[in-house]
């Protein structure tokens, strides 16, 4: 079992280290408080999967990581900081296919809520947003939409001129 210590909010989970991929530093795994019932018995090591440092373990005889256990119907997370082994609900941005987010109701936006987009319309934003040197995306996003008579998907996905 990892070693767990809580902190105000969350859990930094010890990962075993990986000797066959290189990986014998002590690498921690940040994980929200409310989310640690649902990992607490795997047994939680470091891998490296294209590049970035995941927590993984081996259910069953299926290979899991931890976003997978977390976050089960997300294709694609990112993060709000860079760390890829920091699973805490605030840190996460939700993302999934663009299939998937064309075929969903529109929900209303609340304050400080998630909102799955596509990857290419994340980038699409990011570039939005450093090609004006704006602050933050909710910045970028409130200055697409004060434009008018286009839409905020039409604008982001490069469809109109800005």
């Amino acid at each position: 079992m990892n070693r767990v210590e809580r902190k105000d909010g969350y859990c930094e989970i010890l990962l075993r280290r990986n000797p066959k991929q290189g990986l014998i530093d002590k690498e921690y795994a940040l994980v929200s408080a409310e989310d640690y019932n649902k990992i607490k018995k795997y047994d939680w090591k470091v891998y490296k999967i294209g590049g970035r440092l995941v927590a993984a373990t081996m259910i069953g005889r299926d290979f899991t990581t931890i976003n997978k256990l977390l976050y089960p119907d997300l294709k694609r997370i990112h993060r709000y900081n860079d760390n890829t082994l920091d699973y805490r609900r605030f840190n996460i941005k939700h993302f999934r296919n663009e299939k998937t987010v064309n075929n969903q109701k529109k929900l209303p936006v609340e304050e400080n809520k998630l909102v799955s987009v596509s990857a290419p319309t994340y980038n699409s934003l990011e570039k939005f947003k450093n090609d004006n040197d704006l602050e933050d995306q909710d910045t970028a996003i409130n200055q697409l939409l004060n434009k008018k008579n286009n839409s905020f998907l039409a604008k982001i996905k490069g469809m109109v001129n800005l």
